[in-house]
């Protein structure tokens, strides 16, 4: 079966295409091809028992399920044919709290600063005019600054996640200090699982600190696990490759 790319009419050839989650991608554009949507019932299929080397083409699926590593707090529930996942906030520890703690006298020395600009100090006797209202106007991203140190780590140790994967529908739920968000899509929208990298923080030679990570790809974007090592990574990537292999037409 020979199968062109759409956008530029480039071959795909076999290395091109991924018969698991019935995607393509074209060498020549970059263009991403679903060959349901391209081919229709003449797309090819593989049986969810397929083996491993029949699995998406991606060096982050594990040889099949392993063990839970004992220091993994990620649970997994599986009930009425539905899994369900559920990563707990990684709580105030490390350097976040240092960042948080920071960010208050940042705040506060930009508070000060900022109402002096204004002339709402030290009697009152600031500039007038469109001076007095630009100057003031220069602390705007050190506010940014200050608002990032302290709300940022604050979201990252306080968001938890909920993945729940079921024959007909998934959900995704995300846990915040600013609210709950909460997504539902179609069980055939999920189309593959794979490793992804974490900027976590910077290390003092400027290198980016990274974490591991795992990242669900479905039709409107993707979804990201952070984990904490990689023996966890391997773990729970083989099991969200099972509960998908469960719920397979």
């Amino acid at each position: 079966m020979k199968v062109d790319c759409p956008s530029c009419s480039g071959r795909l050839e076999a290395d091109d295409l991924d018969l698991r989650t019935q995607l393509g991608k074209c060498r020549y554009c970059g263009e991403l091809i679903s060959l349901r949507e391209l081919l229709g019932e003449r797309a090819p299929r593989v049986s969810s028992r397929a083996s491993s080397a029949d699995r998406v083409s991606s060096n982050s699926e594990p040889q099949g399920r392993v063990e839970k590593p004992f220091n993994s707090k990620i649970e997994v529930e599986e009930q009425s044919g539905v899994t369900t996942f559920r990563l707990p906030a990684s709580g105030f520890r490390g350097p976040g709290i240092g960042m948080v703690l920071f960010s208050i006298p940042w705040l506060a020395f930009v508070a000060f600063w900022t109402a002096g600009a204004s002339g709402l100090l030290f009697g009152g006797n600031g500039p007038g005019g469109w001076f007095g209202i630009l100057f003031p106007m220069f602390s705007i991203p050190f506010w940014c600054v200050g608002f990032g140190m302290l709300f940022g780590p604050l979201y990252a140790m306080t968001t938890s996640r909920r993945v729940r994967i079921g024959p007909v529908e998934c959900e995704f739920r995300t846990g915040t200090i600013f609210g709950p968000r909460l997504r539902r899509m179609d069980r055939g929208d999920i189309q593959a699982v794979r490793e992804k990298s974490l900027v976590k923080s910077g290390r003092g030679n400027g290198a980016p600190d990274l974490m591991a990570g795992l990242e669900i790809v479905h039709r409107g974007g993707t979804y990201v696990l952070p984990v904490s090592d990689a023996f966890e990574k391997r773990w729970l990537l083989g099991e969200i490759w099972h509960a998908l292999e469960q719920t397979a037409d």
